[in-house]
Formats: structure tokens, sequence, C-alpha cells
């Protein structure tokens, strides 16, 4: 398979998904059914399949589906760090579940030189085609194998319910992250296919709709959140990646902090819906100002806060703090330029928020009652202040924002 071939005729979730933008066209071959028949296509004569499962019933599953159809497994324990490398007649991963799955499969897929192929069973999918990758272990970002393929297995998706709120905030967190892309170009003389905004939008949007026609109990709705996903993991291959961004930052702080004062964390999807509300309406206040005329960050102040707060050693802090955009006097005034789209698109970023913010609850056991008192107003501000040092790779609004010194009044 060539980079940029498209595989319409495969892709079973829409005749208009995934879209030729101009860009790049996905990379991942979407298959029909449970994948059975694409893994077995895949793998040479003898050889055999390492699974990585979320679930352990999901696991027993389909390992009979491949043994049916001919295919010996071996089960790859999901721990940390990286299991070590599996038996030579191993020739290809199977990520079982959702994000997490696939993020351990295309790391251990890159350190062993082994091709993945994905098979979702979670609605928690809006990252299983990306190559960049979330470590669950310490919150880190590092990089993958592309899957050859992936499919939905959807009866097995039924099961994923608990898993509604993490899956729906994350694909509402895709609103965000398109703004921190837009915004960050503009910052820096980048510009992106409008068509993939819309695209994405219009995914977020049929999730909004999905949650409100269906009871959170209603299986066909992991169904559909899992495909949603999907089509938001294939739109993000269509030209540059958008599967993290500010509010992702903010949530693997989140749970890092949580993690080091041993509070009990939110999954990633809940903390990016949480941050995304916070930080939508932060963007379009700062964009109302009069002027971006700001004292520069204090980085000692947040060296100090990474090694009190976050557990980082002095060196790793200061080198976490002194990270600096190359010319933040151009990014401000460029901002300023396109100051009313922006305006715009982060106004769009504050209507899906609040619209999704009562469906979101809702989709809780207790309609979100255990979520009050989760975030302190502290946490907030200081996770967002910090979330730019602790993972300054993602260009976003936050980060700007943080070089424009505008984040030091919550530190």
């Amino acid at each position: 398979m060539k980079a940029g071939e498209l595989h319409t005729d495969e892709y079973t979730f829409g005749a208009d998904w995934p879209c030729d933008c101009g860009g790049h066209a996905t990379q991942t071959v979407m298959r029909s059914g449970d994948g059975v028949a694409a893994i077995a296509s895949l793998l040479p004569g003898g050889g055999m399949a390492g699974v990585v499962a979320e679930r352990d019933e999901t696991l027993r599953d389909y390992a009979r589906r491949l043994r049916k159809a001919g295919i010996g497994t071996r089960r790859i324990p999901l721990t940390e760090p990286l299991a070590e490398k599996p038996d030579d007649d191993v020739r290809l991963l199977v990520a079982l579940g959702g994000n997490r799955a696939a993020a351990y499969a295309k790391r251990m897929a890159r350190r062993d030189g082994l091709p993945v192929f994905v098979v979702i069973t979670s609605p928690c999918a809006v990252r299983v085609l990306d190559p960049v990758c979330l470590d669950f272990a310490d919150a880190s970002v590092c990089d993958g194998t592309v899957p050859v393929g992936a499919a939905v297995a959807e009866d097995l998706v039924t099961a994923c319910g608990n898993e509604l709120p993490s899956a729906f905030g994350d694909i509402c967190a895709t609103a965000l992250r398109l703004f921190d892309r837009e915004a960050y170009g503009s910052a820096v003389g980048k510009s992106y296919c409008g068509a993939v905004r819309e695209r994405a939008l219009d995914i977020t949007y049929r999730a909004l709709d999905a949650v409100t026609e269906r009871r959170r109990d209603d299986p066909r709705l992991c169904i559909r959140l899992a495909d949603l996903a999907v089509k938001s993991a294939c739109l993000s291959q269509a030209e540059a990646s958008f599967t993290f961004g500010s509010a992702d930052d903010c949530a693997r702080a989140a749970a890092r902090l949580f993690r080091f004062e041993a509070r009990p964390p939110l999954s990633h999807g809940e903390f990016a819906f949480l941050f995304g509300a916070v930080l939508s309406k932060m963007y379009c206040a700062f964009l109302e100002a009069p002027s971006f005329d700001f004292p520069p960050p204090d980085n000692n102040l947040r060296a100090d806060r990474l090694t009190e707060l976050f557990g980082l050693s002095e060196h790793a802090a200061v080198c976490a703090a002194v990270r600096r955009l190359k010319n933040a006097e151009l990014a401000a005034y460029r901002i300023q330029e396109y100051r009313d789209e922006l305006y715009d698109a982060a106004a769009e970023t504050v209507r899906v928020f609040e619209e999704a913010k009562r469906r979101f609850r809702r989709l809780y056991a207790d309609d979100g009652f255990g979520l009050r008192g989760v975030l302190e107003a502290s946490d907030v501000r200081l996770v967002t202040a910090l979330a730019p040092d602790l993972f300054p790779a993602n260009g976003s609004m936050l980060t700007l924002l943080r070089e424009f010194g505008v984040l030091d009044r919550y530190l």
C-alpha cells in the first residue's frame, strides 16, 4: 500500500468518509466485519498473531475467532514498561480495544519492526490510527507505527457502556484540537485545509446528536460513538494529525498531578472534556483583549512549581521551563492580525462544549454527581499554567499564551 492511497471501497462507515482534501489521504485500510479475514490475509503461512487486549473477556472471544480461521495467537500483556519482544513466529500485532491497546501495540510494533492491525472494541478510539502514541503509564507522548489495517468489531463494542463519558469527551475535544491547530498555524505562518475542519466538526455534532437520541444504556450508542471516533481517526490521517491539543495536554498534566498527590484521576477523555470547556472560554476572552502586550513568562517560578507540585527533578524542571518560540513577538502580531477569524473559531468551540455539557453529565449512572469537586479551581489554574511546560511538543493556543506570559497569573 502506498502512502496517500485511498481505499474507500473497503471503508464501511459511510460513503463520504474518508475524504480527499488535497492533502494526504488515509494510510490505514479500513476493513469490514471484525477483521479476522483481513488478519488471515496479512499473515504469512505459519505466522502467529500477538494480541494486545484491554479486556480479558474480549480477548477470549476474539482469540476463538482467530483460531477458527486457522490463526495461532500469543497473548501480550498490557503492562508498563513494554513487554519483551514476542517470539519469532509472531509476525503481526493485533490491538484489541481502543486508544490504550492501540497505543501499546503501535509502540511495540515500532520497537520490534512488526506490522499492527487494530480491532476496535471500544468507543474510545479517536487515536487508534495515529502514529503519535500516548503512554498511559507516565502521560508522555512517543512515536509508534501506523496500523496497516483496522476494523470495528461491532458485537464486541456493546459491552463498553462504562467508557461512554470518556469516548464522548474525547470526540468533543476534537473541536478544541482543530482550533489549536488553526491558531498555532496562524502564529507560525502555516495554513490548513478548511474542509478537514468542517468534516471534523461534523463528526462532533453527529456525536452530540447520537447522545441526544439514545439512552446511555442503549448498546447502539457505544457502536455509534466507536464509528464516529474511527471516522475522526481516519480524518486525522487525511491531512495533519489533530488528535492532540491543549485539552489533551491539560488532561495529561492533570493525570500526572493526581498521581503525584495520590488522588484517583479521571480518564483521559473525561479530563479533556472538562479542560476543553474551560480553555475554549479562556481563548475567547484572550482574543477579545484590546492588546497582546504582556510580560515574558517567569521561567524561574515555573521551574520551582514543576519541582514542587509535579515531582520533576530540578534539572528536568529547568529544561522544561525554558523552551520558547523562536519569535514570540512575530507570533503575537500574527495572532492579532487573524484575531477576528480566530475568535469566530473559538466561539464555535465554546458552543460545542455548551451544547455537550449536559449530555456529557447524563452519560454517568449518577448523572454527573460524582464529578462535583473532582477538579478544584486551584487544580485548573495550576494545570492550565504548567501543561505547556510539561508537554511542549504540541503546538497549541495554550503554548502561545504561555509564550506571551498570559498564564503566569495562574501561578
